[in-house]
């Protein structure tokens, strides 16, 4: 019997210490990027927008630190789209832990004029195309239906 619960009692330690997949291995003193594993509670930063379209192309905003989009826990949605805020909600059927299905629904936007280049107003327009989600370390990928491109996002440390 005491050889079992030492046998046991070593197995649980040897599983508590066992490193997690994903975690990356960093130089002595590197920050480590924040790992997310789900949608809810976090915020990202908008890199680019790629289109299927080879006419369209790859699209980078012009001040991404502008483009902000936020999933809170209860399934709202918020966005700062360059000069405009959106707000809406969001529902996630997730297929695995690092992706799966994703609903929007834009509410409210503020309409103000933005500088030229901005994207507030495709963002606003495609938000309620995006069918699913993909989560890789720090990188958010949403997909629009009948892969009409995919917007990419970082995720932001939380405060």
């Amino acid at each position: 019997m005491k050889s079992l619960s030492l046998a046991l009692l070593g197995a649980l330690l040897l599983v508590g210490c066992a490193p997690y997949a994903d975690d990356a291995k960093a130089p002595a003193g590197a920050v480590a990027p924040p790992v997310t594993r789900g949608l809810p509670g976090t915020s990202w930063r908008l890199v680019q927008f790629q289109s299927s379209d080879d006419s369209i192309g790859i699209k980078i905003p012009p001040n991404p630190e502008k483009y902000m989009l936020t999933f809170a826990s209860d399934g709202s949605l918020s966005a700062q789209l360059d000069c405009n805020r959106l707000a809406g909600k969001w529902e996630a059927q997730p297929s695995s832990p690092t992706g799966g299905g994703l609903m929007i629904s834009g509410g409210a936007m503020t309409r103000a004029m933005c500088q030229p280049g901005a994207m507030d107003s495709t963002i606003a327009r495609d938000i309620g195309y995006i069918r699913s989600y993909t989560i890789r370390g720090t990188t958010l990928s949403l997909a629009l239906q009948a892969d009409a491109g995919i917007y990419t996002w970082e995720a932001v440390p939380p405060n």
